[in-house]
């Protein structure tokens, strides 16, 4: 029985489907955004990553979603989905939640005010994060038209499923209905893998937040060993470590 043939990891989509960027692809851009010290596109950049959300539904977010009365970023919380009106669970690993609290100190923002905004202090508009994916896959020399706003969303949706998640999992993750919605969204050939999921048996999977602190472990690495400490001074206090654990 062949195993599905996982797209994701030569960054081709479905037709019509935006590409995704693979993961050395995503640490050239973070590594990019970084030699810039722009925290405001970076910071949008890994939230994009985390959360899994359609552009609609980041661009909408407000510090008071991903804030607590007490000044603590949220780990999770719910977000009701536009284009669905059902809810999903996102999370927001350490790595991000650093930076958008940053940002967030960093530009005066108040409680009730969107998190990620033009110099007018105005939301930034779907087509303008459009042009901000387009921006940085033409940073690290890929075509800038084989990618747009939804990119970022389907790149950590591949990336769990090249390690091993299952379909029903991504799908939750996604906020999809059906898992057909998923496979479909993935990539993948409907009849390989409905068939490969009842029969194969996989190894023991990993937590997402294991899985996905392996990842961003490998991001601060590869800045760290490059001392880029300006936009992240409190690795010298042990950030670094957390990962480890």
């Amino acid at each position: 029985m062949k195993s599905p043939r996982r797209r994701g990891g030569h960054n081709k989509g479905p037709k019509g489907k935006a590409q995704n960027f693979s993961e050395i692809q995503v640490l050239q851009i973070a590594e990019g955004l970084t030699k810039q010290q722009n925290l405001k596109e970076l910071a949008l950049f890994t939230t994009g990553l985390d959360t899994l959300l359609r552009a609609s539904d980041l661009l909408a977010l407000r510090v008071c979603d991903v804030m607590t009365r007490r000044g603590q970023i949220r780990d999770r919380f719910i977000v009701i989905q536009q284009k669905t009106q059902h809810p999903v669970k996102v999370n927001l690993k350490a790595y991000t939640r650093h930076l958008l609290l940053q940002l967030i100190t960093e530009s005066g923002k108040q409680y009730h005010d969107y998190l990620f905004t033009t110099r007018t202090n105005r939301p930034i508009t779907a087509e303008w994060f459009r042009i901000l994916v387009k921006r940085w896959a033409e940073m690290i020399g890929l075509d800038p038209t084989d990618f747009s706003g939804h990119s970022l969303r389907r790149t950590q949706a591949i990336f769990l499923y090249n390690n091993r998640f299952e379909i029903a999992k991504i799908s939750k993750a996604l906020g999809h209905q059906s898992l057909l919605a998923t496979i479909e969204y993935l990539g993948l050939e409907d009849d390989e893998v409905l068939t490969s999921l009842e029969r194969r048996k996989l190894s023991p999977e990993p937590s997402l937040l294991n899985t996905l602190k392996r990842f961003y472990y490998s991001l601060t690495t590869h800045l760290w060993k490059r001392k880029r400490t300006d936009i992240w001074p409190h690795w010298k206090s042990g950030y670094k470590t957390d990962w480890k654990k």
